[in-house]
């Protein structure tokens, strides 16, 4: 199977499913995918004990968010259209 196909199983069968490139492979979220990365992000152990699982899942998407902003904010090499509206 290449990087590209998703193989699905159902009864027993194999359905091979076509992903785009810009479609997400999609994961089951386990208690431990949660808990790794909520401590990939910083969290401790000893947090969890004080969060419930929709806090930490809050954290998370707060995370992300950031991510996704920082990336937008941050510096591109200008083209020559920027250069030529300089």
């Amino acid at each position: 199977m290449d990087g590209n196909d998703d193989e699905i199983i159902h009864d027993n069968e194999i359905y091979k499913k076509k992903i785009s490139s810009d479609e997400q492979t999609p994961f089951e979220m386990t208690t431990e995918t949660l808990i790794l990365m909520a401590i990939k992000r910083g969290l401790l152990l000893s947090d969890f004990e004080l969060m419930t699982v929709g806090m930490i899942t809050d954290f998370l998407i707060e995370c992300v968010n950031d991510q996704e902003d920082a990336d937008e904010d941050a510096a591109r090499e200008a083209t020559q259209f920027d250069i030529d509206q300089f």
